[in-house]
């Protein structure tokens, strides 16, 4: 799958169901099945991929379905807005890696995106604020 790419004269990210602003010194790469959104002192990544259901909107039982199927026993997810999508997210650290996780399911309408934030456990906090900031720009298109 290939994505359209990045203007940074005009800093918004399209693509086929959604849109967000990519503000510098974030940066974006096709990664053949999700967008790697990264910073050049980041901590961790930012990907996001999507899914289009064929018929009816998806359901917050099919969010938590895929928090369920995604994520570590222990996580507990929880209602999150990021932009014009809703749906739920959970965070939880593979110990054996030492890796932090941070997962979203949101949807808007027939549009579903899985968004996950990774780093090494203990940087988690480093760019919050900035995750926090690029998802609630998404928009749908």
């Amino acid at each position: 799958m290939s994505f359209p790419q990045l203007d940074m004269s005009h800093p918004i990210f399209r693509d086929y169901t959604w849109e967000l602003d990519v503000v510098p010194p974030w940066r974006v790469e096709d990664c053949e099945h999700c967008l790697e959104f990264t910073q050049p002192e980041s901590a961790g990544a930012v990907h996001i991929s999507g899914a289009w259901k064929s018929n009816g909107v998806v359901s917050e039982t099919e969010m938590l379905s895929q928090v369920t199927e995604h994520c570590s026993d222990d996580a507990e997810p929880e209602k999150v807005r990021c932009g014009a999508f809703a749906g739920y997210v959970a965070e939880y650290v593979d110990w054996q890696e030492g890796t932090f996780w941070k997962k979203w399911f949101v949807a808007r309408g027939r549009s579903l995106l899985f968004i996950s934030y990774n780093c090494p456990q203990g940087d988690e906090d480093f760019e919050t604020e900035e995750v926090t900031s690029l998802l609630s720009s998404l928009r749908s298109k």
